[in-house]
């Protein structure tokens, strides 16, 4: 009988390509999130889920699969529910082709602005 697979994906080097993200016609309006997922067996989705407010919905971006286990995900600022600015709180939900599931931490370092000059 084959083991069975009780090994969840493994979630590492979460990063953001900026730390600020605005909603306007200036610089940063989007933001790509990378994260190395690996599994002993096959990754089998990635879901990138955000929000900006605590009483908001998260929102989910599914993440697409590039070179060497690396996953990535762009937010658009115009895209984001609600009218509110401050902190993007974001985390990432990865599975296997056998059901397990891994959760990130959820990141708060993004910060969701009006406008950013250059």
């Amino acid at each position: 009988m084959p083991l069975r697979d009780t090994t969840s994906p493994i979630i590492q080097n979460v990063t953001t390509s900026s730390k600020v993200l605005a909603k306007s016609d200036c610089i940063y309006t989007s933001l790509t999130i990378t994260a190395d997922i690996s599994d002993d067996g096959q990754v089998d989705s990635a879901t990138l889920w955000y929000r900006v407010g605590a009483d908001q919905k998260f929102t989910s971006a599914k993440m697409i699969a590039g070179d060497h286990n690396q996953y990535t995900a762009t937010v658009v600022a115009l895209d984001i529910p609600g009218g509110e600015y401050g902190i993007l709180e974001f985390y990432i939900l990865a599975g296997d082709k056998t059901g397990n599931v891994t959760k990130s931490s959820v990141d708060r370092s993004v910060q969701l602005l009006p406008c950013v000059a250059s």
